[in-house]
């Protein structure tokens, strides 16, 4: 039985060259790093796409961009989901540059689609990543007409998708047929919803583990409770779930008495599930659970809104 799940992020890569307070993969500090490298991760990529059909694939992070194996993550999330539409990138935008060169593979001869965050209006980054999305559309348009030289392409400026924080940009020839899918979130002066609270060893989550009416307020209003995550092999209820154990282990947290609940009662899913196992699974994945109170979803709307610039002194480190 295949289960259809809106959104399958492929986590690749925890490593990030920004500092965003709040961040829901726990990006935001530099002990924060590492990678998974594509051949490793094959053989449950392989079982997973025995049961998981995703409407939305992601590679996700982290910043997926910082992955010296991009390319592969691409071709390996093709191989295994070859009929689920475009392959989508998330990325802070700023080493867009790095698909520059890959344009063909990755937007004309296969489909592929970009989620650019815009993280900051500070300079020099703001329009280095404005400069990478614009060039990206350029090229794309450009290798389409190159290689469809009778068919007429152009973007569209606006989208019935469109919000206050989020532009779509779609790419369509002379018929109206969708070819790209590219779109950048505004993310600097809207609110930035807080996961957890503190930052590094002051980690804590909003609620106790096993305070009820808070997970319920939480799930009610999570705009991230239909994404299932894909990390180190085994699937997740949602992104700061996924990487909330090593991110405790980081720290040395998986004992404090706030976060030890956390660390061990929840039940993340493993390639040597029964198949009953697997199905129980993913029902729970819908509704929710204890680990729901960890979020502070329900508080956002006290939350200002921050400007999220790079780290200093980054070096990329492997797992």
């Amino acid at each position: 039985m295949k289960h259809t799940v809106d959104y399958l992020d492929l986590v690749i890569i925890r490593s990030c060259q920004l500092a965003c307070e709040g961040c829901c993969t726990f990006s935001d500090h530099k002990k924060i790093n590492g990678l998974i490298d594509v051949k490793e991760a094959e053989p449950a990529i392989a079982f997973w796409s025995q049961y998981i059909n995703p409407t939305r694939l992601h590679l996700f992070g982290g910043e997926p961009t910082m992955h010296p194996q991009l390319l592969d993550w691409f071709r390996l999330a093709r191989k295994y989901w070859p009929n689920n539409g475009p392959v989508w990138l998330n990325t802070n935008g700023y080493y867009l540059d790095k698909l520059f060169n890959h344009i063909d593979e990755l937007f004309i001869d296969n489909t592929s689609a970009v989620s650019v965050t815009h993280h900051t209006t500070e300079e020099p980054y703001a329009s280095l990543v404005l400069n990478n999305y614009a060039e990206l559309k350029r090229l794309i348009l450009q290798r389409y007409q190159a290689k469809n030289s009778t068919t007429d392409a152009y973007w569209t400026d606006s989208s019935d998708w469109d919000s206050k924080h989020k532009k779509f940009n779609l790419l369509k020839n002379h018929r109206g047929d969708l070819l790209v899918m590219l779109n950048m979130t505004f993310q600097h002066d809207d609110h930035f919803v807080p996961h957890y609270k503190g930052y590094g060893t002051t980690l804590k989550p909003w609620e106790n583990y096993h305070t009820g009416v808070d997970k319920q307020r939480n799930h009610g209003v999570c705009h991230i409770k239909n994404y299932v995550q894909l990390y180190n092999d085994r699937l997740w209820k949602c992104p700061p779930r996924a990487v909330l154990n090593q991110t405790l282990e980081t720290y040395n947290l998986q004992t404090d008495p706030d976060w030890e609940p956390y660390y061990n009662e929840y039940e993340s899913l493993g390639i040597d599930a029964s198949k009953d196992v697997i199905n129980a699974w993913f029902e729970r994945q819908k509704t929710a659970e204890n680990t729901c109170n960890m979020c502070g979803f329900m508080h956002s709307h006290t939350v200002p809104a921050r400007q999220h610039l790079p780290k200093k002194l980054y070096k990329l480190k492997s797992v």
